[in-house]
């Protein structure tokens, strides 16, 4: 938004139209107000002729008056060395698709000449073209993803590939936390079997048959949950409660009952634990971290393990998948109450890792590409930029613990997490302009002036991005470093001279 110049005089000629009037009131006893023609509603005569020139003349007067501080800041401007920016051409965005089918990138050369659309009444085409080279990919962005270790959270921002955002998203600031990532919903059992004979997962079930014996096995399956080595894995169970709702035991047994739980690793069967009836003679095999809230299948409960190695698929009745199963080694079920399953569920959660001191804030961009392309044409989003500067200190400072703080602030300034003048973080596509970093350095308790302000991209094999003008005596002048909208700045280096 464009700052206006504060106006000396802001009455307009319809003002000056009534204080004339006011004025002649005031000072002429047979001055009488002139009446609109009853008509033409018009008011008419000399006297209203008269006062309107004058109105007119005064409103000049005016005008002129108002622009002096305007001229008053171009003056200073020049003062300063400083010159208006020279007219620049219209610039408008593209966007190139590619042919639908199209598997291969496509270069669109700088200087590219596209022709804009004919408005109404226009007879010749307006014609831009391309700044730069332009890659047009066949890889497309599915996915937008933001990971803030330190803070533990992360946010997904896919959505504003499709649809514009309704706020500003920060860029490197997650929104929630990265536990949800970290385990799986409850996915129910997809196959289930008793020794031999195939369990109905929609119904209520025994577990072991409806009379119980030793070494009676029950199998369950999961593709997904009981693939997973890296996490726990949680079953959770309940069983069926007594046809009157009473508080009685729900599974009677006796109490040497124990279950052996183990999986599948493709060749053999590997033990996880053993649960009893009994509080306490739970026992899971090292590095399994195994637990038996149901106590052997005798309440409701969980049951939650770690694998000690990693799982394969495993045939049981002919139906391959990923197993693990509980069998009888010791004691029994009463017949008149064997254990019944209403439901189980299963999923896993991973642990939580531990970020590195300098792990950082990370942005992800999730691509999908055509069939049979496999390679990824990379390209840079940061710019790489150095800044030199002269720092005049006032007297009495210590230079050598000023240049540390100059080099902090500017750091600071263009971060892309915690920079800008707003403290948001430096946004994307945003340029590096010189008076930024007059401005933020001479901020700095200590610095008496600031000169010489130079920025460079580090990447010498890559062009420049200088933004410049002319000063009055036609001498160059660098403004700032530009950066294409999908650019981060990145200060890669700070060289500061003093000068008392």
């Amino acid at each position: 938004m464009i700052k206006k110049h504060p106006k000396i005089d802001p009455r307009t000629a319809a003002d000056i139209e009534q204080q004339v009037k006011s004025l002649l009131a005031k000072y002429l006893s047979d001055w009488q107000e002139p009446q609109p023609d009853p008509v033409t509603g018009k008011t008419q005569g000399i006297r209203v002729a008269m006062i309107k020139i004058f109105a007119r003349f005064c409103t000049i007067i005016i005008e002129r008056l108002n622009r002096v501080p305007e001229k008053n800041f171009l003056a200073f401007l020049d003062l300063l060395g400083a010159s208006r920016l020279p007219p620049q051409p219209a610039r408008v965005p593209l966007t190139f698709s590619l042919v639908t089918g199209t598997t291969v990138d496509a270069v669109v050369p700088k200087e590219t000449q596209v022709a804009a659309r004919l408005a109404a009444g226009e007879k010749q085409p307006v014609i831009f073209e391309t700044a730069n080279e332009l890659v047009v990919t066949a890889a497309k962005l599915e996915s937008i993803f933001v990971r803030a270790p330190q803070q533990g959270l992360y946010a997904d921002y896919s959505t504003i590939i499709t649809t514009v955002a309704s706020d500003d998203l920060p860029v490197f600031r997650g929104k929630k936390p990265i536990d949800e990532l970290l385990g799986s919903p409850e996915l129910p059992i997809e196959k289930a079997f008793t020794n031999k004979e195939a369990i109905d997962l929609s119904a209520s079930f025994f577990p072991f048959g409806q009379q119980p014996k030793f070494g009676d096995t029950f199998y369950l399956a999961n593709s997904k949950i009981f693939a997973q080595n890296k996490g726990k894995v949680l079953l959770r169970v309940e069983l069926a409660r007594p046809p009157d709702y009473s508080d009685q035991e729900e599974v009677t047994a006796s109490d040497n009952l124990k279950l052996l739980w183990e999986f599948g690793n493709g060749e053999r069967w590997q033990e996880l634990g053993v649960t009893g009836k009994t509080p306490g003679t739970t026992l899971g095999v090292t590095n399994t971290e195994f637990t038996d809230t149901t106590e052997a299948f005798t309440k409701t409960g969980h049951i939650e393990f770690k694998l000690s190695e990693a799982p394969k698929s495993t045939k049981v009745n002919s139906i391959e998948n990923y197993w693990i199963r509980a069998r009888i080694v010791s004691g029994k079920y009463e017949a008149a109450a064997p254990p019944v399953i209403t439901t189980i569920t299963a999923r896993y959660t991973l642990p939580e890792p531990v970020a590195p001191e300098n792990d950082k804030p990370s942005l992800y961009f999730g691509f999908d590409l055509p069939p049979n392309r496999k390679d990824f044409t990379q390209r840079p989003i940061s710019l790489f930029v150095q800044i030199e500067l002269t720092v005049a200190p006032l007297p009495d400072v210590l230079v050598t613990g000023l240049e540390t703080t100059v080099k902090e602030t500017l750091k600071n300034f263009f971060d892309p997490l915690i920079g800008g003048k707003d403290r948001k973080g430096w946004p994307f596509g945003r340029s590096v302009f010189v008076s930024e970093v007059h401005e933020s350095v001479e901020q700095i308790p200590g610095v008496d002036s600031v000169s010489e302000v130079e920025l460079y991209r580090t990447e010498p094999d890559l062009p420049n991005r200088r933004i410049e003008t002319k000063d009055a005596g036609g001498n160059t002048i660098l403004v700032g470093l530009e950066l294409k909208p999908y650019e981060l700045v990145d200060v890669d280096k700070i060289v500061v001279k003093t000068a008392r």
